[in-house]
């Protein structure tokens, strides 16, 4: 299986999500990991020197460029090189929204719904953000990970 690890969005390096990101990477990083299973881990390269990178020989990174007046979910959306290392059977978003044009199968992961629930405490260009993407991204994954039963009651 060639499965793609979305970490374009990552850039803080305080935020839960970037420890979320490294420890999913340490756990697939197992000895007792299927060896056929191939990982391709789409991130800046500092991100990725930053957090505890795999090290199995089936990771491979491809580095993204931060561009510094874009923000870093719109670099996301219109990234065109997750099959850049060969078709990928899954492309895992590790922060919410999966690239909408990505035509294969995805899987979202969900942190909290604060955006819907609790705007307010957005910046006005994550309230856009999410008002925009946030939707037709539940729509388009097909699957979705919440990391609390909390998340997930919210989700439904």
């Amino acid at each position: 299986m060639h499965i793609g690890i979305d970490g374009i969005n990552l850039r803080e390096r305080n935020a839960g999500s970037l420890r979320y990101f490294e420890l999913l990477l340490g756990a697939l990083d197992q000895p007792e990991a299927p060896g056929h299973w191939r990982y391709e881990v789409f991130t800046p390269q500092p991100v990725y020197q930053a957090i505890a990178r795999p090290r199995a020989g089936n990771f491979n990174l491809v580095p993204t460029t931060p561009r510094r007046f874009i923000p870093a979910a719109l670099q996301q959306q219109f990234y065109r090189g997750w099959n850049s290392a060969g078709n990928l059977d899954l492309l895992h978003s590790t922060v919410f929204v999966p690239p909408l044009g990505y035509a294969g199968k995805t899987v979202m992961t969900v942190f909290d719904l604060t955006f819907f629930l609790f705007p307010q405490t957005q910046k006005w260009s994550g309230r856009w953000w999410w008002r925009l993407f946030a939707r037709p991204g539940f729509r388009k994954a097909d699957h979705i990970i919440s990391i609390s039963e909390n998340t997930r009651q919210e989700l439904q």
